[in-house]
């Protein structure tokens, strides 16, 4: 939270009710009716996205080189790590 200060800022109006933060959500049914909720929790996650074989990622000792011919890698385009 300390490098993304918007997101305190969302979930401070979200505990207001401020319905221009609601509208931001991708909620169908907004289930707080009755009144703002008490909390909120909120899960951090680091995306990774992967990279063809080329030398700039090569260099990258953290990067995940898909490879193009594997049809099992075919589609790992991301990770994601909590």
């Amino acid at each position: 939270y300390q490098h993304n200060p918007w997101f305190l800022h969302l979930a401070y109006k979200i505990l207001l009710g401020n319905s221009t933060a609601i509208d931001l959500l991708d909620v169908s049914e907004y289930p707080f009716q009755q009144g703002p909720p008490r909390f909120v929790r909120a899960w951090l996650y680091h995306y990774d996205f992967t990279r063809l074989d080329t030398p700039w990622a090569r260099r990258n000792p953290t990067a995940k080189i898909i490879n193009e011919t594997a049809d099992s890698e075919r589609n790992l385009w991301w990770t994601r790590k909590r």
